[in-house]
């Protein structure tokens, strides 16, 4: 095998499989692109999704719209989360009873 690798038509034929098996699975995940664009937007949509995952499908959104911004918006994104996170930490520290305050403040400014 070693012996032939070293042939010019066996290189050239190697060569040309492994292009057509990229091209392949490029085509593959192209073909998934529409697919992961939605899962991205369901994720972003739902409200009842953990933080952590919404600002992780908002950050591959704004990564992916704008490479050259990409990280200073990844940058917000993570401090976004990280804002998020000390809300639910908060939240999660509160009485049954200062959370039925908090309830009922919420259902009076809607």
């Amino acid at each position: 095998m070693i012996r032939r690798r070293a042939e010019p038509a066996f290189k050239a034929e190697l060569e040309r499989a492994a292009a057509e098996s990229h091209a392949e699975a490029l085509a593959s995940l192209r073909a998934l692109a529409g697919d992961a664009t939605t899962a991205l937007r369901d994720v972003l949509r739902d409200k009842t999704a953990q933080a952590s995952a919404r600002v992780a499908a908002a950050k591959v959104v704004l990564e992916r719209s704008d490479p050259e911004r990409g990280a200073v918006r990844a940058e917000l994104a993570v401090a976004v989360r990280d804002e998020a996170d000390r809300a639910a930490e908060a939240l999660r520290s509160l009485t049954t009873e200062e959370l039925s305050e908090l309830q009922a403040l919420t259902e009076r400014s809607n």
